[in-house]
């Protein structure tokens, strides 16, 4: 029985301990403000990539090429392509310069954060967040 208590408590030590790292990260990010605020998302529709796509092309304000000017003006060094995004229900540009990820806010241009990648961390996970 004590055997038991003690792996359940050992778990739950663990578990704490790696979560908590992550917890403090996401506490600590500041929330993006962008000027086009997207509708929350109905829970019974589901929308393909393409149509997404269309969707929120047509509420951006400015071009794909007039993020990427405002990203590498900011960031410096060659940027790849401006891809659109929900982030923290605002519509940004996500554009990749050197080993950082750029958001442009996509209504005024505005970069809004920088946030470093490493070569392993393009797929999604983010670092070295600079918002602002």
């Amino acid at each position: 029985m004590q055997r038991k208590f003690l792996i359940a408590a050992a778990a739950a030590l663990l578990g704490a301990g790696v979560a908590a790292p992550f917890a403090i990260a996401a506490a600590n990010e500041t929330p993006i403000k962008g000027s086009i605020q997207l509708p929350a998302e109905k829970p019974d529709v589901e929308e393909n990539d393409q149509a997404e796509a269309q969707r929120l092309a047509a509420l951006a304000k400015i071009t794909p090429a007039q993020a990427i000017a405002a990203a590498r003006q900011r960031a410096g060094g060659v940027a790849g392509q401006a891809k659109l995004e929900e982030e923290d229900g605002f519509l940004v540009y996500a554009v990749h310069v050197g080993d950082q990820e750029v958001v442009v806010d996509a209504g005024n241009g505005q970069v809004l954060a920088m946030e470093r990648e490493e070569a392993d961390e393009r797929d999604g996970d983010e670092k070295g967040d600079e918002r602002g």
